[in-house]
């Protein structure tokens, strides 16, 4: 009987240590995407920037060096420019929207393995 007990407090003391071990691994995924986040959105947000500014000058240059022969038409040529970008910008946005990796893969297979493991054990079996 004893032996018994000593059996079921050995699994507890595994299933703890695994759960804990688990959870580490969730807490560094979770830190390392968000750190990598807010570089992300840092970098995006000064690159933004300072293309904005880029274009816009390089837009009103256009329209400045074409103003006494065909402003009409330098002006729609800007727009259209600016029209193609912006479809092709939301287009690649929306791919990588869907081929996006799951947030969390290695901790969930961790722990699919762990429940696959434990319910192998709790069968009887290798």
């Amino acid at each position: 009987m004893t032996q018994r007990f000593g059996s079921v407090a050995r699994l507890a003391q595994t299933l703890g240590e695994i759960g804990r071990t688990r959870f580490q691994l969730l807490l560094l995924e979770l830190a390392e995407a968000r750190e990598r986040l807010v570089w992300i959105v840092i970098l995006s947000a000064i690159g933004a920037f300072a293309l904005g500014l880029a274009l816009l000058f390089l837009s009103f240059l256009v329209v400045v060096l074409f103003w006494d022969t065909a402003r009409v038409a330098a002006c729609l040529g800007v727009v259209l420019g600016w029209v193609v970008l912006g479809v092709a910008v939301l287009f690649r946005a929306g791919k990588l929207v869907r081929e996006a990796r799951t947030p969390l893969t290695l901790t969930m297979e961790q722990v699919r393995t762990d429940f696959e493991t434990l319910r192998e054990a709790l069968r009887g079996g290798p």
